[in-house]
């Protein structure tokens, strides 16, 4: 983390604010049915905290959320069978769309519901997925396939560009293992990232990584008094 100028960061809404979590396959029993089925399921790709503020609106003031982290980090603690994370920079996909439909992604057209992890986490409604102004990232986008969804006023162009942007995801991958020992560093705001399906079974044999994530060193937040320096709203 210190390599890439970021400081480890983690959320009292998702997993209790843990700053590493594991990603493995879940057993029904200790799960639920859905949520196991969701943990060996294929995922077509989105940024983390797609429903948190941009570091900019975070600034702007009237930001109940801290902002969405701008590194996803993974570790590789085992991947027997190979299993893919997919990857693709949103400037790729980008540069598949018309300048209309790249403007469309930057107005107040979008609804995104927070990610099934950020438990108390609050639908932003009528919001860019696109943001141009972003310290230090550049072009930065939010997104989710299950958890952006036009907003009901939103013009038909807005439409337009959420479906081909979705539509364009799929034949940009690359696919990436993240094997025993291996650690993926991921931009948040500036790839989209997904996988491969883990395939059945749980335990000793199925792929397993640890997360976590990161704030830039002036990316700045919510912080709760009295809890550890990592932890932020």
């Amino acid at each position: 983390m210190s390599l890439a100028g970021a400081r480890l960061v983690s959320y009292h809404s998702e997993n209790d604010g843990a700053a590493f979590v594991n990603l493995v396959a879940l057993p029904d029993q200790e799960a639920g049915a859905g949520v196991a089925e969701r943990s060996v399921a294929p995922m077509r790709g989105h940024t983390d905290g797609a429903s948190l503020p941009f570091p900019s609106e975070f600034m702007a003031g009237g930001e109940e959320q801290s902002p969405a982290p701008d590194l996803l980090v993974l570790v590789g603690l085992r991947n027997p069978s190979g299993t893919m994370t997919r990857l693709t920079s949103v400037s790729s996909v980008l540069r598949t769309l018309t300048d209309e439909q790249y403007d469309a992604l930057q107005g107040p057209w979008f609804d995104i519901k927070a990610q099934r992890t950020f438990v108390n986490g609050r639908t932003r409604v009528g919001a860019p997925l696109l943001s141009l102004v972003e310290p230090r990232h550049g072009n930065s986008m939010r997104f989710s396939h299950s958890s952006v969804r036009v907003s009901h006023d939103a013009p038909p162009l807005a439409r337009e560009a959420l479906d081909a942007f979705s539509a364009a995801l799929p034949g940009l991958y690359t696919d990436v293992v993240v094997g025993a020992g291996d650690i993926c560093l991921v931009h948040n705001r500036q790839v989209i990232h997904g996988r491969a399906a883990p395939g059945p079974g749980v335990g000793g044999h199925t792929r397993w990584l640890l997360r976590t994530y990161g704030w830039m060193s002036d990316t700045t937040g919510n912080q709760r008094p009295g809890d550890p320096a990592h932890l932020h709203l």
